[in-house]
């Protein structure tokens, strides 16, 4: 078995600089990891750490936004000579702390919805990827699964999701000719999948029916804020197992397979929520 890896991720249907959002997770973080949290600092590639006080009130924000707007050379000198306005905010920041344990992977964008390609993607999202057993002396599994249910009961998501990296792998990764790419993210078409914990927001409960998914048979369902969670297992390791995969398979079936990719079936009919977007 390879390095465990637990991500749990949310997509939301709002800026995340709007209404205290990153503020929230800001607090979050110093919560649930204080000892990991006294090493913040972004990502980056060979260049000085440089160290986020997160006693400040608002400094996440500010280092998200900063980053976001990092742009080459070339870009900056367009912008100067073309535009009329302050150019969009969008981008992506990933921030690791004191040890290996956790990485945070937040990305923004002022467009909610956006194209990426020929697909439709959530603009603003937020990723805790645990690479480790523990954090903050807590098993991977329990303190994934309440920062996951926090992150739901305090930020409201559109959608959220959490399995270990080799269950998404399985759904939708592809290493078709020699090459890696994701597959069945198109939010314009479906939900990628159905995985270790599900979270289904408020445009996923009218489309469905908020009451059709508390019915799931599966190993739990719950309303969290104006959403509803659908848990699989108790264990995200379990995902290969004949018994996940007969939950699984039910949970899909009374639900409806219409509204979620399929790698064995790519080009059949899928339903997803009417957003808005062009």
């Amino acid at each position: 078995m390879g390095r465990f890896n637990l991500n749990c991720s949310v997509a939301l249907g709002g800026y995340l600089h709007d209404e205290g959002r990153l503020d929230y997770l800001q607090r979050l973080l110093v919560e649930m990891a204080p000892e990991w949290s006294a090493g913040l600092h972004i990502r980056r590639r060979r260049q000085e750490r440089e160290l986020l006080d997160l006693s400040v009130p608002g400094v996440l924000a500010k280092a998200v936004r900063e980053r976001a707007m990092e742009r080459g050379d070339l870009f900056q000198q367009l912008t100067k000579q073309l535009a009329d306005s302050a150019p969009r905010v969008f981008g992506q920041a990933e921030f690791a702390g004191s040890d290996p344990s956790l990485v945070v992977v937040v990305s923004v964008d002022e467009n909610i919805l956006s194209r990426a390609g020929d697909k439709m993607v959530w603009g603003n999202r937020i990723a805790l990827q645990v690479g480790r057993s523990t954090v903050n002396r807590v098993p991977a599994v329990t303190w994934g699964r309440r920062a996951f249910e926090a992150l739901c009961q305090n930020l409201s998501p559109q959608y959220g999701h959490a399995e270990i990296f080799a269950e998404y792998e399985a759904k939708n990764i592809s290493h078709e000719d020699g090459g890696t790419r994701a597959i069945g993210l198109d939010v314009g078409k479906h939900l990628p999948g159905l995985y270790w914990l599900n979270f289904f927001g408020e445009p996923f409960c009218t489309l469905i029916g908020a009451e059709r998914i508390l019915a799931a048979p599966a190993l739990e369902t719950r309303r969290i804020d104006r959403g509803v969670l659908v848990a699989l297992a108790n264990d995200p390791i379990a995902w290969n197992t004949s018994e996940y995969k007969l939950v699984e398979a039910r949970v899909r079936d009374h639900l409806g397979h219409q509204y979620f990719f399929s790698r064995d079936q790519v080009d059949r009919r899928t339903i997803a929520p009417n957003f808005g977007a062009s």
